[in-house]
């Protein structure tokens, strides 16, 4: 079971989730801890809450969570690019998150950013970000599976089964095209191209207008974009 808990303090998540949300997330958690469920808190990030990831860590192992989650949101739905996060706020709730992570010897993931493992020491933390090798797909209640559930490119359906659901997602050319990604610089010329294989697809597509990356959050796209800002002065 996956909860959303977007702040350390009731102030920060209901500013994100509106007025009266904490108080019965809480009484909730408290009957899904009672009942022996096991349950991961996920946190978006954002600029309305970044400054919270080392505390939501302690809060989420406090309220018996397996772990924690987080993923930096998109400009994409009731989501506008005023709360996304820069690059250096997104790196900073990381670094939070993993310094909180290791003062208590707790677990947390980030979803969505391959180069987290470049950012924050392995040992407590573990990163999601295979959708391009095809090990993880999104359904939504009708049934439609979906590219990215933050794009709602529809590439099949489960309603006739699953098996044959899966087997058009396999032949989807968007699918294809989102796991064999033709790369572009940065990403052509990285010693990680094989591993991360552009990194987030749905950002690059959102910023970039493209599935064949570069994910605008990765380290070595910054330096790309500074270095070509130097060559053209």
């Amino acid at each position: 079971l996956y909860v959303s808990l977007d702040g350390a303090t009731k102030s920060v998540h209901e500013k994100i989730r509106g007025t009266g949300t904490w108080d019965p997330l809480m009484r909730g958690l408290k009957i899904v801890k009672k009942k022996g469920l096991e349950f991961s808190t996920v946190f978006a990030i954002s600029k309305l809450n970044y400054f919270e990831t080392g505390e939501y860590v302690k809060l989420s192992e406090k309220l018996g969570a397996v772990r924690a989650s987080m993923i930096p949101i998109m400009p994409v739905g009731r989501a506008g690019e005023d709360i996304v996060p820069s690059r250096e706020e997104l790196y900073q709730a990381l670094k939070s998150a993993e310094k909180s992570a290791k003062e208590i010897g707790y677990q947390m993931n980030v979803w969505c950013f391959g180069p987290a493992k470049l950012i924050i020491d392995p040992r407590f933390v573990s990163t999601w970000s295979d959708c391009r090798r095809g090990k993880v797909i999104d359904i939504d209640p009708s049934g439609d599976i979906l590219l990215c559930d933050v794009l709602d490119i529809v590439v099949g359906n489960v309603r006739s089964g699953f098996e044959k659901g899966l087997e058009e997602y396999r032949k989807n050319p968007f699918v294809k095209r989102v796991m064999n990604p033709v790369l572009r610089e940065p990403c052509k010329s990285c010693p990680l191209r094989d591993e991360c294989m552009g990194g987030c697809y749905a950002r690059s597509l959102i910023y970039y207008g493209t599935l064949d990356g570069p994910d605008p959050y990765c380290p070595r796209v910054k330096h790309f974009e500074d270095e070509r800002l130097r060559e053209s002065r």
